[in-house]
């Protein structure tokens, strides 16, 4: 397995050139690969007791995330905010997600509340179990389809029975400004 260092590096290599380090400039305050790593690993002890013995994988795009194993065995994911993202909806959406797991949904479950990636800064991070994504799989048929659909449903019925639904509406994206809407329908001149 790879260091910490080693995935964030890997990650850079493969886009330099194409904005690598401006999401986690603006998130975790650096682009240093050294120093991303220090601030992982610092965070693993400070909010799991427990050293990244190595990483999985890295990648920053709305967020940063990192895939790392710790020094028990167990592998957890990482996933650091920018600003806008706080602990109500954060915590809404690990509701939701320990909800799915326990119903038999393939979700990762909530290993730790949101926590400052790095304190004092006001940007959080979260962090679950690990579920290997599966890949792809060809959809085209009607059986498919059917199974994808009621897989669909079965997650809707499960996520009505939240209390408070109304937390899941003011999602972080959302702006009070709608001029790129009103923009985009506009006819061009």
């Amino acid at each position: 397995m790879k260091s910490v260092r080693a995935v964030i590096e890997d990650h850079y290599d493969r886009w330099i050139g194409h904005g690598a380090g401006a999401v986690d400039l603006d998130i975790l305050g650096t682009d240093q690969t050294d120093l991303l790593a220090e601030l992982f690993e610092a965070f693993c002890i400070r909010e799991l007791g427990e050293l990244a013995v190595g990483g999985l994988f890295y990648a920053a795009s709305a967020g940063c995330v990192l895939g790392v194993e710790l020094e028990s065995g167990d592998v957890v994911v990482i996933k650091a905010y920018q600003r806008r993202w706080r602990k109500p909806f954060l915590g809404a959406v690990q509701e939701a997600q320990q909800l799915l797991a326990a119903g038999g949904i393939p979700c990762p479950s909530p290993v730790l509340p949101p926590a400052e990636i790095r304190p004092p800064c006001p940007n959080l991070a979260v962090v679950e179990t690990w579920v290997a994504d599966p890949g792809m799989r060809p959809g085209g048929s009607a059986a498919a389809r059917r199974v994808s659909a009621a897989g669909l449903a079965r997650q809707i019925a499960l996520c009505l029975t939240l209390p408070d639904l109304e937390r899941f509406s003011r999602h972080p994206l959302h702006s009070e400004d709608d001029a790129l809407l009103r923009n985009a329908t506009q006819p061009a001149v």
